[in-house]
């Protein structure tokens, strides 16, 4: 009898997996990252990256772009282009120019998140510039979406960037109490370097944030384990761990928040006076504390001008409130006081000049 039901089995497992549409990796086009470009309204402009192995070993890129008015009739189109069947199995990177993201980015993002085929790990990014211009540059010995795609990883193991992907923007942009923000790229002689960080009114971008307040921004949005600060004494302090904790007041009238930020650093570089070790540690403290606070607040006043909240200070409040009115909350955001407090302590000294 057991035998028979085994018999059985195994015949019923070669009929189903005969039913299964297999795809070989030869007959197909995997891109690497696609990009998009504003052309007029509800007309896009779409490049796909597909890495080329070539028989030396090398690494390049081929590209296809065409113009359409939907997404997925972008791939349609790309597609009747190419020998083999584009595919976004391996999709890693998906580009918005700054020009197409003031118009709105959901639509395409939602293909994205709707599509079984694709991580929600996909890495998301603003380009300052033509998407096009930076997707059909060839770098080195690599393949074009891995490259880009490292260079925002890199930024994010330094702690320049917080981390973003596919999830965590639908996530924000769904939430009631916060808008997403997205790494901003831009290509400068043949480079791709982070500028910044794209700021988004729900789906919209709005402004930005300038490289320089970077590590400001990283510190405020999630906890962080690295990054560098230059305090205005002439001094680098790498950030070995910070933390941020939210202090809600008056909930039932109108919510008072504060930040608090406690951030664990090294003096990898100073060249300034030199002066006695322990009270130097307490000068760069007191000046890091005091630029810090500066910043943070000067930027949390510019969210709240924009009407933005990046930060996410609408989800604390909420998760503290019954019957929360978002409403109620979205008028009397701008006018809230949000005040930041910043403990630094540094442990150790590296170079001095």
């Amino acid at each position: 009898m057991i035998k028979t039901i085994i018999i059985l089995l195994l015949f019923i497992s070669s009929i189903l997996t005969g039913c299964v549409k297999t795809q070989i990796l030869d007959d197909l086009h995997l891109d690497s990252a696609i990009g998009y470009d504003y052309v007029a309204k509800d007309l896009i402009q779409g490049t796909a990256v597909i890495p080329v192995y070539n028989p030396d070993k090398s690494i390049s890129s081929e590209t296809f772009t065409e113009t359409s008015s939907l997404s997925k009739e972008f791939l349609i189109k790309i597609d009747t282009k190419s020998p083999k069947t584009v595919e976004t199995g391996k999709l890693e990177l998906v580009l918005f120019s700054s020009e197409l993201a003031g118009h709105g980015i959901f639509d395409l993002v939602d293909n994205f998140q709707r599509d079984p085929n694709i991580t929600t790990n996909l890495l998301l990014a603003v380009v300052d510039g033509e998407v096009r211009e930076m997707l059909t540059t060839q770098f080195k010995n690599e393949d074009t979406g891995r490259y880009v795609s490292q260079i925002i990883e890199q930024n994010t193991n330094l702690g320049l960037l917080p981390k973003k992907n596919l999830h965590q923007f639908m996530f924000d942009y769904y939430s009631t109490g916060m808008d997403p923000f997205l790494p901003l790229l831009k290509l400068e002689n043949d480079q791709v370097t982070v500028s910044g960080i794209a700021l988004f009114d729900k789906d919209k971008f709005v402004d930005q944030i300038d490289f320089s307040d970077l590590f400001v921004f990283t510190v405020l949005s999630e906890t962080s384990e690295n990054g560098s600060y230059k305090v205005r004494t002439d001094t680098y302090v790498r950030n070995l761990g910070s933390k941020r904790k939210f202090l809600v007041r008056n909930i039932k009238t109108t919510p008072e928040i504060t930040v608090n930020l406690q951030i664990n650093g090294i003096i990898r570089q100073h060249s300034g006076k030199k002066i006695q070790q322990k009270k130097m540690y307490k000068k760069v403290e007191q000046q890091m504390e005091q630029d810090v606070k500066e910043q943070a607040e000067k930027m949390i006043k510019k969210f709240q001008t924009l009407k933005i909240d990046p930060l996410g200070f609408g989800e604390q409040v909420r998760s503290r409130t019954r019957n929360w009115d978002e409403k109620k909350w979205n008028d009397m955001y701008p006018t809230i006081n949000v005040n930041v407090k910043v403990d630094v302590k540094i442990t150790e000294s590296g170079v001095f000049e």
